[in-house]
């Protein structure tokens, strides 16, 4: 606020007086902004985004925000983020680049009103080692079927950034050429990824390759051959108490063994779909309902837990038992499930195996 003030003097003659002059007070600390600085995040070798908050815009519109940043615990290098349209409540943010690696950084948050400027806590961050790497891939033996094939894949490890895309290549060359998505955005390390190939001819070799990409390039499994096999040469083999099983003469790992119960052996869900060429894609969990969903071509087959009924295409089959979790995977007697995609599942009491073909 402005105010006024003039200076006298009085003797026995009378008062004399001074100039008029003026002066405006500093605003109060309520009517200036309130931020905060929030923890830096997406941290790479030589980037970083900084990260705020309008807590409060005091007595007046922002006019300006943004955040100070350097090396010292006094940041002094300002980098506007804006000028208006930020709101109490809002968050804001920049992404910094060109940094140096293995190296710590100071920032903090401000913001501006009429009546002054405020700022947040100081915080920091350490930039990446420096040392950049592509992720690391695996190809897994597919699984085929009649005219399909189910592309697997593992990411071993993500590298120096995140996983951007994943995928596979095939072709029936040694060097596969046809790229497929299996999907894009970030996929953790030790994940497995797939995808669904259709209208292969039996008897032809096929080749495939695994990918995975993040900021600093693409990596490659090996290359695996394989072949669409004919119904009478298309199975898969389950051992009670074995955690491997055989599919087309591949050796696979379950997470759960097989197991009998009252008389009836049960098999995982997931790796019988896996042995019909169901991808991960196309096993569906539905936690609300407690209910597995498969599908493959035309078909859609619902397994609801502690329920004998399953839906196939909406028509109700009833099964002998019910589907159970053991060890988080949900389990049940699997022929009428495999039957609903056009193949068999026999048991061997003498070998003590589960065969699908």
């Amino acid at each position: 606020k402005r105010y006024y003030f003039q200076a006298y003097a009085t003797n026995r003659y009378g008062t004399a007086y001074g100039s008029v002059k003026s002066f405006t007070t500093t605003s109060s600390g309520a009517d200036r902004p309130t931020v905060s600085t929030d923890s830096a995040t997406d941290i790479g070798d030589d980037y970083a985004t900084l990260n705020g908050e309008i807590t409060s815009i005091g007595g007046g519109v922002i006019t300006e925000y943004g955040f100070y940043y350097g090396t010292s615990s006094s940041p002094s290098t300002k980098v506007r983020v804006g000028r208006t349209g930020i709101s109490e409540g809002d968050d804001f943010s920049y992404d910094l680049t060109d940094l140096s690696a293995d190296k710590r950084y100071y920032f903090r948050a401000y913001a501006t009103n009429r009546y002054g400027t405020s700022y947040g806590s100081v915080r920091s961050f350490t930039t990446g080692s420096g040392i950049t790497s592509k992720p690391k891939v695996t190809t897994v033996t597919p699984a085929t079927g009649k005219g399909t094939a189910a592309l697997y894949g593992i990411v071993n490890s993500i590298g120096s950034s995140a996983i951007t895309s994943y995928g596979f290549y095939y072709g029936t060359s040694s060097s596969p050429s046809t790229r497929v998505e299996a999907g894009y955005g970030d996929l953790e390390a030790g994940k497995t990824f797939s995808y669904r190939l259709t209208g292969l001819s039996a008897g032809t070799t096929y080749y495939v390759q695994a990918y995975a990409t993040n900021r600093y390039g693409t990596s490659y499994g090996s290359v695996l051959s394989f072949k669409v096999q004919t119904p009478s040469q298309y199975q898969s083999v389950f051992t009670i108490g074995s955690y491997t099983y055989d599919m087309n003469g591949a050796s696979q790992r379950s997470d759960v063994a097989p197991y009998i119960k009252d008389n009836r052996t049960y098999l995982p869900i997931r790796f019988v779909a896996y042995s019909v060429g169901i991808t991960d894609y196309y096993i569906i969990w539905d936690e609300t309902n407690q209910m597995v969903i498969l599908i493959k071509d035309a078909v859609v087959v619902k397994l609801q837990l502690n329920s004998r009924v399953m839906l196939v295409n909406g028509s109700t089959v009833m099964l002998d038992t019910a589907p159970e979790i053991r060890s988080n995977r949900v389990c049940l007697p699997i022929a009428p499930v495999v039957k609903a995609f056009g193949y068999t599942a026999t048991w061997d009491q003498y070998t003590q195996q589960v065969t699908i073909r």
